[in-house]
């Protein structure tokens, strides 16, 4: 339907880079089985999939896979109310609704870089709510330049979500997960936190080298850094009247106070 397709292709745009050197990233994998829709964008680092089944708002009438320009697709998708219908001419993809037709000349399938979602050691179930509000908070301190990719990282360690840059430090607790700690880049974290719009839980996993977000017809996958975390538990004391706490709206006013001398 326009609205699924509409979402997942805005969300999809967030990792398409228009100007890559690798000119099949810069367009949207479409894979067309007899059972489902799938929808595919990667940019090496990160690779999102969302899947339609098969249904009475999704009429399959022949399997194939081609390589669509995203932006362009994104742009028209976004205009359209009514039901789309796609057919391939050659190598011209032409979509139509009842207003409109767009027509787009596609690549091979072939092109796209191999991707593959393999099976993967289970990490554990989080909430996307306390997931995203924890990745949120903890990208605050990661270093937004790459020239260092572990300060540039957010680590996802047991039971906290962590990040450093040397300067800013940020822990948030969350239902543990990973035994060992688990680097994600800073970057990954925003087009992920959209892509989790609308799903209420998420499947952590991990193949070794990507960590693996599923839920219900949609998978990302983000590429980890391989470098070691620094030890963040040394940061806390064992003793708690090390420890104050302060009310939030104390804290904030006063920060206001001090930042406007």
């Amino acid at each position: 339907t326009p609205s699924l397709l509409r979402t997942s292709l805005a969300l999809s745009d967030s990792l398409i880079e228009e100007r890559s050197p690798i000119p099949s990233i810069s367009h949207i994998l479409i894979d067309v089985s007899p059972t489902a829709l799938t929808l595919v964008a990667t940019d090496l680092r990160s690779t999102v999939s969302f899947t339609f089944p098969a249904s009475s708002d999704l009429e399959i009438t022949s399997p194939g896979s081609i390589l669509v320009p995203a932006s362009p697709l994104s742009k028209w998708v976004s205009r359209v109310d009514a039901p789309v219908r796609l057919s391939l001419d050659g190598t011209v993809l032409k979509l139509r609704s009842a207003s409109s037709t767009l027509t787009l000349k596609t690549i091979p399938a072939s092109e796209y870089p191999a991707i593959s979602f393999t099976p993967s050691t289970p990490l554990g179930s989080l909430s996307v709510a306390v997931l995203v509000d924890a990745l949120k908070k903890a990208a605050i301190s990661a270093d937004p330049s790459d020239a260092l990719p572990v300060r540039n990282s957010i680590c996802i360690d047991n039971d906290s979500i962590v990040a450093a840059d040397g300067t800013r430090f940020s822990r948030i607790t969350i239902p543990s997960l990973t035994e060992t700690p688990t680097l994600i880049p800073r970057d990954s974290v925003a087009p992920l936190w959209r892509a989790l719009s609308g799903i209420e839980t998420v499947d952590l996993s991990t193949d070794g080298r990507r960590l693996i977000f599923t839920a219900p017809n949609f998978i990302y996958a983000v590429q980890l850094i391989s470098e070691s975390y620094f030890d963040w538990r040394a940061f806390f004391k064992s003793d708690p009247h090390s420890l104050v706490s302060i009310p939030t709206a104390e804290l904030r006013s006063a920060v206001l106070r001090i930042s406007d001398t």
